[in-house]
């Protein structure tokens, strides 16, 4: 990053201080403005460097709180010995921006912070069979690789950081920097997702995906048109309080069918959650049917609503669903994993399946979510829409990754049978769960 000018203590001789206070100010390109502290002394002779403000362009100052201080022995022969001079790490008053400092040399940056409404974070898909169960808890490779390069209505330079200290997700899921400007959300150990099969065939109805409802999104700015940035918990959701301090991700497994209205919601308290009457950085920050029309697009075998009225949409034939989501092509959103027997005599079939990605394919499927959000910024504005691009996460090398247990109930004979006496398992390659689908492509 772009150091600024500043004045530099020239540390080879005995920095003795008056006890007069004394304005040291720092014009900086840079955000454009001068940074400025007060110099004390005290009775020993050491430095003590405090009341920092940046003021900008406009007149307005930023006070930063915190000080700097530099010490050392004197000796009477004029040698100083443990010479140390303390640091300064601190964000501005109003969260605008950061200071990095060692005495009274320091370095702004302008920080920003985005608060989408939402993000999902995986998209798992219900198996065949009454009791079937496909569980996730030991796959961690279950989550989302994303982008937000489109949010932005003209050209950014973005790089990913986990930021000064990094910033925690809770303990359901983590993130780490994937590429230079990829950012990879997965779940821990600790979190569960367990989706179930609930007949003799498929109902995507009660595919579960899983949506982050208190994202932000924070900005490191270091000249005005490139940035830095990692996706950290907003602290203003009230509902999930911090552990030992630290903000907790707002995360409800959603099921298909209640966001297509082919399940009545449950008696619970998830409509107030999905209100999010908390975010007063937009107009209307709770979930619209916009919003789960959006939600719903990133499963493309759930039954698709109306953004406007909400009217579930006449559901897709597989064909057409095959054919959108490339699933035979070497670039595709699914890829097919294995075959099971599925013949109508009651029986359990219980088996491990590993996430198996190929490092000779470049994989560039993607899905988009778009939706309304808040921007706090003194000089730079986004789109009208936030943009997540979600992509294919491909692994460095080839073979089994992290393990899922499906359980499959194979059907009950004294019901409508499907045609298929086997199932097919796809890979999602986005989200690193499982799709059941009958060969041929029947639910």
């Amino acid at each position: 990053m772009k150091k600024h000018s500043a004045l530099i203590i020239v540390l080879a001789t005995w920095v003795s201080c008056a006890m007069a206070q004394t304005a040291i100010v720092t014009p900086l390109s840079f955000p454009a403005g001068n940074l400025s502290c007060t110099q004390l002394g005290d009775p020993e002779g050491r430095c003590r460097w405090s009341n920092w403000f940046f003021t900008d362009a406009n007149g307005i100052q930023h006070s930063i709180p915190g000080a700097t201080i530099q010490s050392g022995i004197l000796h009477p022969d004029g040698t100083i010995t443990n010479l140390h001079t303390s640091t300064l790490n601190a964000a501005s008053s109003d969260g605008l921006y950061f200071l990095q400092a060692t005495g009274p040399t320091g370095t702004l940056w302008l920080t920003n912070t985005a608060y989408p409404k939402i993000q999902v974070l995986n998209v798992t898909y219900a198996p065949p069979g009454p009791g079937s169960t496909v569980d996730y808890r030991t796959n961690k490779s279950t989550g989302v690789t994303t982008t937000v390069e489109k949010s932005f209505a003209y050209n950014l330079n973005l790089a990913v950081t986990l930021g000064v200290g990094g910033d925690s997700l809770g303990a359901d899921y983590t993130h780490s920097s994937t590429t230079s400007t990829e950012e990879s959300i997965t779940k821990t150990d600790q979190y569960d997702i367990v989706t179930k099969g609930t007949g003799n065939f498929i109902n995507h109805d009660y595919d579960v995906i899983d949506v982050w409802l208190n994202p932000e999104v924070k900005f490191t700015f270091t000249t005005p048109d490139s940035a830095t940035w990692n996706t950290a918990v907003n602290p203003a959701d009230p509902y999930i309080p911090p552990i030992n301090g630290v903000p907790q991700m707002d995360h409800l497994p959603l099921l298909a069918g209640w966001l297509n209205g082919n399940i009545p919601w449950p008696a619970n308290d998830w409509q107030y959650r999905l209100a999010r009457a908390w975010d007063t950085s937009i107009p209307n920050p709770g979930l619209t049917t916009a919003d789960f029309a959006a939600i719903l697009a990133l499963d493309p075998f759930a039954q698709q609503i109306d953004p406007i009225s909400g009217a579930r949409l006449p559901l897709a034939t597989n064909a057409q669903i095959f054919a959108n989501t490339m699933i035979s092509s070497t670039n595709a959103r699914y890829t097919l994993l294995r075959n099971i027997n599925y013949s109508p005599v009651m029986q359990t079939i219980s088996e491990q399946i590993g996430n198996v990605y190929s490092s000779s394919v470049t994989n560039s499927n993607t899905n988009t979510l778009s939706l309304s959000w808040g921007f706090k910024s003194p000089f730079v504005s986004g789109g009208s829409k936030w943009t997540w691009t979600d992509k294919a996460s491909v692994k460095a090398s080839t073979g089994n990754g992290d393990i899922t247990t499906y359980t499959i109930v194979t059907p009950d004979s004294s019901k409508p049978l499907p045609y298929a006496s086997s199932v097919d398992i796809y890979q999602d390659n986005i989200y690193g769960s499982f799709m059941f689908v009958f060969p041929g492509g029947g639910f």
